[in-house]
């Protein structure tokens, strides 16, 4: 699980700065860097309002953030069957298309 990529894929998407989201969430740009590589790790409270700022649920986030590691090996084609065309169709609902 990465949640900082998925902040950072999500962010990209949205064509925001790291420090327009930063000034968005009012916190630093620093903060958000540091979130993103996988430094610092929000909490329920700054995850809410960078979820409000990307204007997608913090589960979304959370859901982008599944990279299938802790996916016990019997269930890995389930898991690659599944979560592909899931996050597909979270992308197309929440508009996160390239």
């Amino acid at each position: 699980m990465n949640l900082g990529f998925s902040i950072k894929d999500i962010r990209n998407r949205r064509g925001l700065s790291q420090a327009a989201l930063a000034q968005q969430c009012e916190t630093t740009q620093e903060y958000i860097s540091n979130l993103e590589r996988g430094k610092q790790t929000p909490s329920k409270e700054m995850l809410d309002k960078i979820s409000d700022v990307l204007n997608v649920p913090a589960e979304v986030i959370y859901l982008f953030s599944l990279d299938g590691e802790n996916v016990p090996e019997d269930k890995k084609s389930l898991y690659e069957s599944i979560v592909p065309q899931f996050k597909e169709a979270l992308e197309e609902l929440f508009e996160l298309k390239d």
